[in-house]
């Protein structure tokens, strides 16, 4: 890895450890006492059946949507200094016009890239649009670019909590017809999560197959964005940030 590579990798390497960081902050707030999100059982008086609420639904630390936007200005901001750093070492010029194209559309990226890349190597140009940063070309590109957008322009992104997955443990001594008998009935996806919320339902007559609580699993999860609404955030941050990381890496040999 030659010093330009590693100079525009800085920005990634601190989007890395702003995602590290944002996990122990995650689980420290999942982890408190009383618990942000307690869940209640209940007998639902009109037709027997035992559901599982959200008693309660704290807010999410302010903080978060902040260091969720550090992360995203990081990323999208490596890529720009990227295209700065290969026209630099193509004996170009940058201008204010220079910077990692990304379109809504393949048609806008090929009004908008060529000036945006002024300056570069042709292998350089050509190993961008083989990147094909656009919409139905490179959904982390594209996703990094909305998100991007989406910060920039209302300030901090929406997070709240979202209900991911359940897990239910069954007896081995079930029999296959008594299985698919006390199957309960799963709520959809819920986000954002809200006092009172329904998780689970289990009808009357499979109670009596289902002799341990199911297990609830909640994350913190992306809102009121044009992609990802209600996905948890985690995954996504790192996935983002690899994907950045292999395209700076890949053009290490035309960073001289």
């Amino acid at each position: 890895m030659n010093d330009r590579t590693r100079l525009v990798g800085l920005k990634v390497k601190r989007a890395k450890h702003h995602i590290v960081d944002l996990e122990g902050r995650i689980d420290t707030f999942f982890t408190a006492e009383p618990n942000p999100y307690p869940i209640i059982k209940e007998h639902d008086s009109e037709t027997g059946d035992l559901v599982y609420k959200l008693g309660k639904c704290s807010p999410i630390p302010e903080d978060f949507p902040l260091i969720i936007g550090d992360v995203l200005q990081n990323l999208r901001t490596a890529l720009d200094h990227l295209v700065w750093q290969l026209i630099l070492s193509n004996g170009g010029t940058p201008n204010t016009r220079s910077g990692f194209p990304i379109a809504k559309t393949i048609k806008e990226y090929e009004v908008e890239s060529p000036r945006k890349v002024a300056g570069m190597a042709r292998e350089a140009i050509k190993m961008i649009d083989e990147l094909n940063p656009y919409c139905g070309g490179n959904e982390d590109l594209f996703g990094l670019h909305l998100l991007n957008n989406a910060d920039k322009h209302r300030i901090l992104l929406v997070v709240g909590a979202a209900h991911i997955a359940t897990s239910v443990k069954l007896p081995l001594s079930l029999t296959p017809k008594e299985f698919r008998i006390g199957l309960p009935a799963p709520i959809d996806r819920s986000y954002p999560l809200k006092d009172g919320t329904e998780l689970y339902r289990i009808f009357k007559e499979d109670i009596s197959n289902f002799p341990e609580d199911p297990q609830f699993r909640l994350q913190i999860a992306f809102g009121d964005a044009e992609i990802m609404n209600g996905e948890p955030l985690l995954p996504p941050l790192h996935q983002l940030a690899d994907s950045v990381d292999r395209i700076i890496l890949s053009f290490d040999k035309l960073l001289m």
